[in-house]
């Protein structure tokens, strides 16, 4: 049900992003939700793509050896609470958000890219709460 979050490190140089998701680009990868945090130099780059082994597959010819992190997206309702809501939901169940960054929707909802310290948990109680969980099946089509 959760999404794979594809992760690599790159310098922290001009120019060096663009060869990335350019060369994803060129191989028919939707990139549909990114996060950069710059440490000390290196860049980490966490991706959220359409097809997560032909990404890993790509970025090792380039020389990036890809991780895999189990996340968390939801998409919610374009009211001021929804976001509250689901942080409320995760802490009622004793879910730590480790990170979390945006998630475009073409319908113009919110989506929101949660790792947390129990995916299957959050997804289980963010369900039961009526929050609607994005499985990677429909990455496509959103």
């Amino acid at each position: 049900m959760n999404i794979k979050e594809v992760s690599i490190f790159v310098e922290h140089v001009p120019g060096k992003f663009l060869e990335v998701v350019k060369t994803l680009t060129e191989n028919n990868i939707h990139v549909r939700s990114f996060c950069a945090a710059e440490l000390g130099g290196i860049v980490v780059l966490r991706l959220i793509v359409d097809n997560v082994l032909w990404t890993a597959s790509i970025l090792k010819t380039m020389g990036y050896p890809a991780t895999f992190t189990e996340v968390i997206a939801v998409s919610l309702p374009n009211s001021p609470e929804s976001f509250c809501r689901v942080l409320e939901v995760m802490k009622g169940a004793g879910i730590n958000i480790e990170y979390a960054y945006p998630f475009p929707m073409r319908d113009y909802s919110a989506g929101i890219v949660f790792e947390v310290d129990d995916t299957a948990r959050a997804a289980e109680v963010l369900t039961d709460a009526g929050i609607r969980v994005i499985t990677q099946d429909e990455l496509p089509v959103l």
